[in-house]
């Protein structure tokens, strides 16, 4: 029968369409025929009595309140911006390393750390960050930076004048290597 249905696909689209059109949509609760002609599918097991201007208005609060939870799970995801100063410790993504790790099959993009650093922020122009650690000088945006939190480590002081970074936006220095 299986192998039937694969050739004779043709042959089951008006009972397929048919049933996409009268089963009930999760946000709108009504079935598209009804919303787009009016005409309620039989239905033995729904309960009648609904006019189709109080269901339309029930589709517009369900909608209404689809879109809010969507807004609010939006909003949720939304970084807020963190504003950096200078001798500030943070952390680069490692995005290089990531993108080897995606194109090669022996490493695994799982294993591979997320953040390098902590470096020292040097001074502030805009919001990029110009990190110069021995051969990289390139610009790093603040949304590929991530603040430094550790209460166990603690730089030296005579570190904070060495290797440090210039960026546009924030300058970086290595605090570790």
């Amino acid at each position: 029968m299986s192998h039937r249905v694969h050739i004779e696909w043709d042959q089951y689209i008006r009972l397929v369409e048919g049933y996409i059109n009268n089963v009930p949509n999760v946000i709108t609760l009504q079935t598209p025929k009804y919303i787009m002609t009016g005409v309620k599918a039989e239905r033995p097991w729904e309960e009648e009595g609904n006019s189709y201007i109080q269901d339309l208005k029930k589709v517009k609060e369900n909608l209404t309140k689809y879109w809010r939870r969507q807004n609010e799970r939006m909003n949720r995801k939304i970084r807020m911006k963190v504003k950096f100063e200078v001798g500030d410790l943070v952390l680069v993504r490692n995005v290089r390393n990531l993108q080897i790790a995606r194109g090669t099959k022996d490493i695994c993009a799982k294993l591979v750390l997320p953040y390098k650093g902590p470096y020292i922020v040097k001074n502030i122009i805009g919001n990029n960050y110009e990190p110069k650690a021995f051969s990289i000088n390139t610009l790093v945006p603040d949304s590929f930076l991530l603040k430094f939190c550790s209460l166990l480590f603690r730089l030296p002081e005579f570190l904070y004048g060495v290797n440090r970074y210039s960026l546009r936006g924030y300058a970086l220095s290595p605090s570790m290597c």
